[in-house]
């Protein structure tokens, strides 16, 4: 579509956002690979994150285990429910 069918505004605007812009389907599909691709790292990446904060939950979880309870005296064995 030309850019004489546009407002001459939004002409301009358009020229000045793509001034080199392929719009031709060779340019389009290899738009579409790399979005996909783009989409496929990003699902990774998202994957191993999640894997490494499961990993760090889990270590957490064993070291407070580890931790020794106190039973007696005041010191760590009351809790204040006032807040």
């Amino acid at each position: 579509m030309p850019l004489d069918y546009f407002a001459p505004e939004f002409a301009a605007f358009l020229t000045f956002l793509t001034p080199n812009m392929d719009i031709s389907p060779t340019a389009l599909v290899n738009a579409s690979t790399q979005m996909q691709q783009s989409q496929v790292a990003q699902t990774a990446q998202v994957l191993v994150l999640k894997k490494a904060m499961d990993i760090q939950a889990s270590g957490s979880l064993a070291l407070l285990q580890a931790l020794p309870l106190a039973t007696s005296g005041n010191l760590g064995t009351q809790v204040n429910t006032m807040a």
